[in-house]
């Protein structure tokens, strides 16, 4: 897949094709995770796309910059398209489509047996522990996440 450049949008994106996402994160349904219907509920759902977002900016030395930084979401939406059950081991992709002054916009998916079972729209805000505020982007932090796009 041909590397994202500026102006693409997220309709050009198949968000179902594993070769979008160009960071990998794995995880399991829990018994846990499974609603009273018996199938794995949106709450858990969530909370995967949760863990590999951390993942992917720990991995990015995001927050690693010495300063009580962390992040909060100011947009989630996700698509649910197949059922989940437990037991199930889990790959969710995540792919940075764009960084704003202290926004991180970004798309994922969760794959089981190959199956794209959900997907989602993020953008991540940076945020400042002392000021209770966004906090920009530094250079640094910019050209680490730069790969994962």
């Amino acid at each position: 897949m041909r590397p994202l450049v500026p102006g693409d949008t997220l309709a050009e994106l198949n968000l179902k094709d594993p070769g979008t996402y160009r960071f990998w994160w794995n995880d399991c349904v829990r018994a846990a995770d499974i609603d009273a219907t018996g199938r794995v509920g949106g709450d858990a759902i969530g909370i995967y796309f949760e863990e590999a977002r951390a993942a992917l900016f720990e991995t990015a030395g995001l927050l690693e910059d010495g300063a009580p930084v962390s992040t909060t979401l100011g947009h989630l939406a996700i698509d649910r398209l197949a059922d989940l059950s437990y037991p199930a081991e889990l790959r969710i992709g995540s792919r940075v489509l764009q960084m704003d002054a202290a926004t991180v916009r970004s798309v994922q998916a969760i794959f089981h047996d190959r199956v794209c079972v959900a997907t989602a729209e993020t953008v991540t805000v940076l945020f400042d522990e002392r000021q209770r505020a966004p906090k920009p982007l530094t250079p640094a932090q910019r050209r680490r996440l730069q790969p994962y796009g």
